[in-house]
């Protein structure tokens, strides 16, 4: 507990020192540009509004520095989520924001998803959404404006799917090692040939998200007892189920509805290996990395407090929004 503790706190103090860092170099008014995907963009419940993009960690830091970061303010619908157009639109169209994150970004699409809507009426993705009036990827924009600093927040779509697939939990949705790696060789030469100081936040384990419930998680929900092995999770979809009725608790005897310790342990390797890979390409072009998987770890394993009210990874717990994927503002 101790070796974690101390890594949050020098997490902190690597994002503290960093952002003075940046505060002296950066000239270029566009102080911080964000790359990622939803946590980045401040989705929380499975929407990303005015109500929730202002609480982004990318926003925080923003403030923090005293730098300009327009935020690609999103309009509310009570019928709207995250990835829908139709029924959600931009504030102000006209902004350039700084924040580009989008959800649902993976690696691959951080390099190569195209915003290429050229009028409001043409905007029919998350991307183009967030990133017009702008016009193509997350990083050709960042090329674009060569800020003072970029953080750079991706890799958690090419390991989720394994988490949150509630009726395919077998470990396979996974990007696979050599694609990950071809990626973030790209990604990590471009930003080092960018005249800015580039920071990677690196790949918490999904399989401690909230989504996922282990057995004694399942018994307090639903007040029964199923008897879900040790190591054994299940996800929300299955616990409201069971909590409604829907189900006796034969849905657990299928395999396609629980993670097993071994499927959890292929996720977790790959998680490592992608790890491994930002680091040792962050530290080829002199890029802290912040180690949010052992943060997260920390924070999965022991419940904390806050102004005396305590906070842990399940559901309800405080430290997840409502849908169970994404950061609540406390957290962020």
């Amino acid at each position: 507990m101790l070796n974690r503790r101390l890594s949050v706190h020098m997490g902190v103090l690597l994002l503290m020192s960093l952002l003075a860092s940046a505060s002296a170099r950066a000239e270029n008014p566009q102080g911080l540009v964000g790359l990622g995907d939803s946590v980045g963009e401040g989705v929380q419940s499975a929407d990303a509004n005015v109500f929730t993009q202002s609480f982004s960690y990318l926003n925080w830091i923003g403030r923090k520095m005293g730098a300009p970061f327009a935020l690609p303010l999103i309009a509310p619908s009570p019928l709207g989520v995250v990835g829908e157009t139709n029924l959600r639109r931009r504030i102000d169209p006209t902004v350039a924001a700084d924040n580009l994150a989008v959800s649902g970004a993976s690696l691959g699409s951080l390099l190569r998803r195209q915003a290429d809507a050229s009028t409001v009426g043409e905007i029919d993705s998350e991307t183009d959404l967030v990133l017009f009036p702008r016009q193509g990827s997350q990083i050709e924009i960042a090329e674009a404006i060569d800020p003072g600093l970029v953080i750079c927040w991706i890799g958690n779509n090419d390991v989720l799917r394994t988490a949150t697939s509630w009726d395919e939990l077998d470990g396979t949705q996974l990007t696979s090692e050599l694609d990950f790696m071809t990626d973030f060789d790209e990604l990590a030469n471009r930003l080092g040939q960018m005249d800015s100081l580039v920071a990677f936040v690196n790949i918490p384990n999904v399989t401690d998200i909230a989504f996922l419930f282990d057995n004694d998680d399942l018994t307090r929900f639903t007040g029964t007892d199923y008897g879900l092995p040790a190591g054994h999770r299940t996800s929300m979809v299955v616990m409201l189920l069971l909590r409604l009725g829907f189900d006796d608790g034969s849905i657990l005897q299928n395999a396609d509805f629980v993670l097993d310790p071994s499927e959890a342990a292929i996720v977790e390797q790959r998680i490592a290996v992608f790890n491994d890979i930002i680091a040792a390409r962050a530290a080829d072009i002199g890029a802290p990395v912040l180690d949010i998987n052992a943060i997260f770890g920390f924070l999965a394993d022991n419940e904390i407090e806050l102004f005396g009210i305590p906070m842990t990874r399940t559901l309800l717990g405080g430290l997840f929004s409502l849908d169970a994927v994404h950061p609540s503002n406390t957290t962020h």
